[in-house]
C-alpha cells in the first residue's frame, strides 16, 4: 500500500527533484522494522478509513533543539475532502508534542491545492520560501 501511494503519479508531481522513490523492498523494509521518532528521528503512520489504509503522514527531521519537527502527508485522492488528512495531522502534532516538540512545520508546492487547503485548515501559517526552488515552508506552532 505505501509504495502505492508513494509512486502514484499524482502524489510525485511536487515531489523535490533529486529525491530517489523508495522502492517496494524499502518500503516493506520500513514496515518490518518501523523506526521511532526519537532513535531515527522519523515515525510514520498509516491513516485508516474503516479499517482501510487511505493514506500515509511522516514526521521526520526532529529537532529537538529547536522543538521542530517536519510533517508529510499523503492521502488518496478519492479520500480527500473528507477530514481524514486534517484527523491525521492532529494525531501526528499530538505524538510531537508527547516528545516536547513545539514547532511543525512542512513543505509543500504552492500549486499543491489539496496540501496547502489542508494546512491551512490546519492552522499552519506560510513562512519562507525555499531558496533555488519554489517550495514553501508553513509553519504551526504546537500547544504546550
Amino acid at each position: 500500500f505505501m509504495a502505492e501511494m508513494e509512486q502514484a503519479p499524482e502524489n510525485r508531481i511536487f515531489t523535490l527533484p533529486g529525491i530517489p522513490i523508495p522502492s517496494h523492498d524499502d518500503l516493506q523494509n520500513l514496515i518490518e522494522n518501523p523506526p521511532t521518532l526519537i532513535q531515527n528521528m522519523q515515525q510514520r503512520f498509516i491513516c485508516q478509513a474503516r479499517e482501510m489504509p487511505v493514506g500515509i503522514v511522516d514526521l521526520y527531521d526532529a529537532d529537538f533543539g529547536m522543538a521542530t519537527i517536519w510533517l508529510g502527508i499523503i492521502i488518496a485522492p478519492h479520500y480527500r475532502m473528507q477530514g481524514l488528512g486534517a484527523g491525521c495531522i492532529r494525531l501526528v502534532e499530538a505524538q510531537a508534542q508527547k516528545n516536547r516538540l513545539t514547532t511543525a512545520k512542512a513543505l509543500v508546492h504552492p500549486l499543491n491545492l489539496p496540501a496547502m487547503s489542508l494546512f491551512r485548515a490546519c492552522g499552519y501559517q506560510p513562512g519562507e520560501l525555499i531558496i533555488g526552488s519554489q517550495y514553501r515552508v508553513l509553519r504551526k506552532f504546537l500547544r504546550g
